[in-house]
């Protein structure tokens, strides 16, 4: 992850020096965006994590049944069945 940002820095620096201001602001859309994204993976991993004791995420229990392995699985299934209720 380090090393996407060091190359994501460059390239802002890079497009801010030769005064390509909407390069460069794409590329810190990109940085932010996956800043967000790893965020939200670490969140999920410290959730996920059987280590851990001080938190829990609440779904259907035919859900976690089905899914006993992956906390990830679990939400997706969820998220989807979610969908389909709403249509």
């Amino acid at each position: 992850m380090s090393k996407l940002l060091n190359r994501l820095d460059r390239e802002i620096s890079f497009h801010r020096e030769k005064n390509m201001d909407n390069y460069a602001l794409f590329f810190e859309q990109i940085k932010a965006e996956l800043i967000k994204a790893h965020d939200d993976t670490k969140r999920i991993d410290f959730l996920a994590d059987e280590s851990q004791h001080i938190a829990n995420v609440q779904l259907p229990t035919e859900i976690v049944i089905r899914n006993l392995t992956s906390l990830r699985d679990a939400i997706d299934e969820a998220m989807r069945e979610s969908k389909q209720d709403e249509q």
